[in-house]
């Protein structure tokens, strides 16, 4: 076994057993699991780091021995994969720390920094999935873990909590039907397996698949029109979930759809199916275009802080889904444009993970105070 693949079967025991290791040193000492959650906050890190020779040369995968109803497991590593899981590790690592001192005298803390390391070991899991079970669950993980953070401060905050799950459990119906199709179509899940397969698939089944997707990566990224739950979610949360949240979180839509797009359709099932593809990225082009000018006229109308920069992650998620729409449409016509608005969609994110982050940083220092 490579060092890479090593690294890369740690990772996920590292980032759960985290997540737990963290709860149980909190019934010993305070002190004890902070440090724990840090620690495994920044061994995640290194690891990432390391991972990075691996996925910049090729796709790193490895089978794992352990399988669900008879579906192998898989674990899979790209440049896609590898830039998603550093701003999940790297935002994770920032709202640890930040919250040593923020949540210092709160209520439940052992169950709050279980959920924190919890929710990024989930997101982990999403981003390294090879197959779509392995993908789905860490998913639903992710989902609830979500609703579990959301509505930590009780109060008003449930109600916020329970509209997020709602909305999230219509996204995770259509993902299931998804693969439940897939899998009796096909009689596999592996990713790579699959868009050898969706190479001959027909125009109709490719439609109906990325309807569906499009419904639960629309939801999960708070575009418009499905992107009400995220206002109440942010003002009702705790800062540094805010910032996890916002910087990275909401952004498993960018990844789900370019996971699906590149890696399970390919660029010769677009090609093949230029003209209905060309449609479907002007509709989602025109999707973000309304995203960012409504999220840009509700955050002028706002006076909570965490509430504008909610709206401003709505918008944001509108300049993002217009570049990957720009660079899907070039990219099945040809030429290197697609790999420029690819390019820009996806260095967005960091950026957005990068501000907002320490925007909601700033917001709950304020509120601190």
């Amino acid at each position: 076994m490579s060092f890479g693949l090593l690294l890369l079967d740690l990772l996920l025991p590292v980032a759960f057993g985290g997540a737990f290791l963290a709860y149980f040193a909190g019934k010993v000492s305070s002190r004890l699991r902070n440090f724990v959650a840090v620690f495994a906050s920044l061994l995640l890190v290194v690891i990432i780091a390391y991972l990075y020779p691996y996925a910049s040369g090729a796709v790193l995968q490895q089978r794992l021995t352990i399988s669900f109803m008879g579906v192998p497991l898989i674990l899979r590593l790209n440049m896609l994969s590898w830039f998603f899981a550093a701003t999940i590790v790297g935002i994770g690592l920032l709202s640890i720390i930040y919250s040593l001192e923020y949540m210092k005298g709160g209520e439940r803390l052992d169950y709050y920094y279980f959920s924190m390391l919890f929710i990024n070991a989930a997101m982990l899991g999403t981003v390294v999935a090879g197959d779509l079970i392995s993908f789905y669950i860490f998913w639903e993980v992710m989902s609830w873990s979500t609703y579990l953070l959301i509505s930590h401060k009780g109060g008003r905050a449930v109600a916020a909590g329970l509209k997020y799950i709602i909305m999230s459990l219509i996204g995770s119906v259509a993902m299931l039907v998804v693969i439940i199709s897939l899998y009796v179509t096909y009689g596999t899940l592996e990713i790579g397996a699959l868009s050898a397969y969706m190479g001959a698939a027909s125009l109709g089944y490719v439609v109906f698949i990325t309807v569906m997707l499009s419904v639960t990566f629309l939801i999960i990224n708070a575009l418009w029109p499905v992107h009400t739950w995220l206002p109440d979610a942010h003002a009702e949360s705790v800062s540094p979930f805010s910032s996890v949240l916002s910087g990275v979180l909401v952004r498993k839509g960018i990844y789900g759809l370019c996971l699906f797009i590149y890696f399970v359709f390919g660029l010769a099932l677009l090609r093949r199916f230029s003209g209905p593809i060309e449609i479907f990225s002007l509709l989602l082009g025109v999707i973000g275009a309304v995203t960012i000018l409504f999220a840009a006229v509700r955050a002028l109308l706002e006076n909570d802080s965490k509430r504008l920069l909610a709206w401003s992650t709505v918008g944001q998620g509108g300049y993002m889904f217009l570049g990957i729409a720009a660079g899907t449409a070039a990219a099945v016509a040809g030429g290197t444009v697609g790999a420029i608005g690819m390019a820009g969609g996806m260095f967005h994110v960091l950026n957005q993970c990068m501000y907002k982050g320490l925007l909601f940083f700033v917001a709950g220092a304020i509120e601190y105070r």
